[in-house]
């Protein structure tokens, strides 16, 4: 029973560790006002602080407290032969983590 709850914690605790390897960059400080438009159309995401990130999401607070969600996800949307939209999307891609990572260091200034 003992041996039984210790493999259970472990391997809880693992895929804990697994978790937060992938949120290194909580509390980084961003210094670019745009961020390659993955949080929208706005221009005020200076200072803006990571709160939060995953593979395909990255989650900031801004320095006025409104929380912005980012989703790093690529897509194309469809379209029909003489070029206008269609419904739907293709090739939706995920971006890779490195891919992910440099453009975090981008966005905080760190090359």
């Amino acid at each position: 029973m003992i041996n039984n709850r210790f493999n259970v914690v472990y391997h809880l605790l693992y895929e804990c560790k697994l978790k937060f390897e992938n949120m290194s960059n909580i509390g980084r400080i961003i210094k670019n006002g745009y961020c390659n438009g993955f949080f929208g159309r706005d221009y005020d995401f200076h200072n803006s602080v990571i709160i939060a990130e995953g593979d395909e999401y990255i989650v900031i607070r801004k320095e006025n407290g409104i929380v912005e969600f980012g989703n790093l996800q690529s897509w194309d949307w469809n379209r029909n032969d003489d070029g206008t939209l269609s419904y739907g999307i293709s090739n939706l891609q995920c971006m890779s983590r490195e891919k992910k990572q440099e453009l975090i260091d981008s966005w905080c200034g760190e090359f």
